[in-house]
């Protein structure tokens, strides 16, 4: 997956601080938690999956580099199996 963003049946909103995702093709919603928002936030088709672990490593200077590249490569997966990214 290049530059990852939403299928055109998923939906994001914001509610009370959590990003929830909800799949019109399949009827199934997702809340994710902060750093999965966060994620999200910047599968836009815009950015790679390094650029989008340079671009948290930014907003969250003090967790380590080694974590967030996991995060995003495990959600990134996560999302793809569950066809909300593609």
């Amino acid at each position: 997956m290049s530059n990852p963003r939403l299928t055109d049946t998923v939906e994001a909103t914001e509610l009370d601080g959590e990003v929830i995702l909800f799949n019109r093709a399949s009827s199934r919603m997702l809340r994710l938690n902060s750093i999965a928002g966060l994620i999200v936030y910047h599968c836009d088709g815009e950015h790679s999956a390094a650029e989008i672990v340079e671009r948290l490593a930014e907003l969250l200077p003090d967790v380590d580099r080694a974590v967030l590249a996991h995060d995003v490569e495990t959600t990134l997966e996560q999302l793809a199996r569950e066809e909300i990214l593609v």
